[in-house]
Order: structure tokens, then sequence, then C-alpha cells
């Protein structure tokens, strides 16, 4: 299945629009102060997870119409279409069947009364009439992953435990997918170790050390690699584009305002 519609309601510049979507890749095109990331929070209301906590709204996000005040619940509804048996199965609360027979599933998030931190307290439901609340195991079935803007593209891509994509890999990375990852690396290290220009590097280094300080005082030095783990990998991964630098390619592709992502 995938995501066909958003409807966005009483929320910053957005009195009420509906944003319908295709499958596969998305791109969103318009100047500063247009919705563009209006529209990114209103996605990420429902689809992030616990590696991606939703957006936190105040009373200041609530539609300001010209010449009145503030009032009302901030509204967001997702319009899922092309389900398949299990999909049906895993959103059966959130089913809606239109005249023509197609099956859709409804879901939402309603933002209301602000809590003690004015704060706005989310309410996420199911289904043609609000009212049903959506399970935890229903939105499990959800995922996405959000990548902050490229703000400084030279400092965000730069290899690092930080960098977007080192934060990518984490977020699309289960415990096993992790620990299979650290036992490739440990199987690399081990091989490497076997080659021969290394063998006589690690004799050399510790043939002189030896000497230097005796047998007795010596350390055992090792030559292996210095990042044997998922962690030290992710960290060190960097993003090569054909003939041009990743970091020159983003500084490019940032001069143009896009909200890209893809839906399936």
């Amino acid at each position: 299945m995938y995501l066909a519609s958003l409807t966005i309601s009483n929320f910053r510049r957005f009195t009420k629009t509906t944003l319908s979507f295709q499958p596969g890749l998305n791109v969103i095109v318009g100047p500063n102060n247009i919705g563009k990331s209006a529209v990114v929070d209103g996605l990420r209301a429902l689809l992030a997870g616990a590696d991606d906590p939703y957006p936190r709204f105040t009373s200041d996000d609530i539609h300001l119409p010209k010449a009145g005040t503030a009032t009302g619940e901030i509204t967001f509804t997702f319009v899922f279409k092309d389900l398949d048996l299990d999909d049906e199965a895993d959103f059966l609360h959130a089913i809606r069947e239109k005249l023509s027979g197609d099956i859709e599933a409804v879901m939402g998030v309603t933002y209301g009364e602000p809590d003690k931190s004015g704060r706005l307290r989310a309410r996420r439901w199911c289904g043609q009439f609000e009212e049903v609340p959506a399970s935890s195991q229903m939105l499990d079935n959800l995922r996405s992953v959000y990548l902050q803007p490229l703000r400084d593209a030279e400092q965000n891509l730069r290899p690092g435990r930080n960098s977007q994509l080192s934060r990518l890999l984490h977020l699309l990375s289960g415990k096993e997918a992790r620990e299979e990852i650290g036992d490739l690396l440990k199987h690399l290290d081990k091989d490497i170790k076997n080659v021969q220009p290394l063998k006589d590097a690690q004799d050399a280094i510790f043939g002189r050390h030896q000497t230097m300080l005796g047998a007795q005082l010596a350390q055992v030095l090792n030559v292996e690699l210095a990042g044997n783990d998922f962690g030290k990998l992710a960290a060190r991964l960097s993003l090569l584009v054909d003939a041009f630098d990743s970091i020159e390619t983003a500084l490019v592709t940032q001069r143009f305002k896009l909200g890209v992502f893809k839906l399936h």
C-alpha cells in the first residue's frame, strides 16, 4: 500500500487543504514560507517512529485567520490505497470501503488542548469517523526515515558519528543486521591480518618495540582495523557521486528548495 493523500486542517498557513501523492518518488517545490515544512511535519506526525519522535506543536501552530484568533484543533488525515490482503488484516479498524468497491485505510492525528508545558496533546485515530484509537501495533506497521535538510552540506555529509549517512544506516538497520555487519567486519579484519605486507609491517613494528624495551617490558602490538564494529563503520561512510565530490554535489543541490520523499 502507499500513502495516497494527506489532508491538513487548521495548521499554520493552511485552513484546510488536501495533497495527493503517487507511489514512488514525490517532490514538493516552492519558495520559502509556502508551507513545505508544514507538509513534512504533517507526514511525520503519523509516520515517525521511536528513533524519530513525532513533531510537538503548540497553540502557535494553530491556523491564524486574517483579523481573527487561532482556535480549534489541528488535524492531519491520511488515506492509504492499494492495500493487499495482509494490509487489510493489519489495518482492519482503519478500513473504509468506497462506493466503487475500493478499499482504503484512513488514519489521522488530532492535536487538541495543550498540556502544562504548552504542547498540544496528540490523539491518533483510525477509521472513517475518528472514533477508534490507532493501536501501537498498527502504528508499528508504518515506518519512515526523516533526514533533516542539508543546511550545511559540507558538515552534514562529512564522515562522522552524526553524519546523515551514519544516521540513515542506524535507522534502517535492525539488531540482526548490525550483528551481521559486525561479524563480517571481524572476518575481514582476520583476513587482512594474513596479508603479507601487513604481517611484515607488524613484525617490523613489534621487533623494533621489543628491541627498545626488552622482552620483559615490551607489549604485544597488533596491526588491525581501527573500526571493526557497526558504529565505527557507519561513522566512516562517504557518499560518492560519479566524478563529483559528494559535498560539492550537495552544495549545488541545496540551492534549490525541494521537499523529496518516497512513498511505498
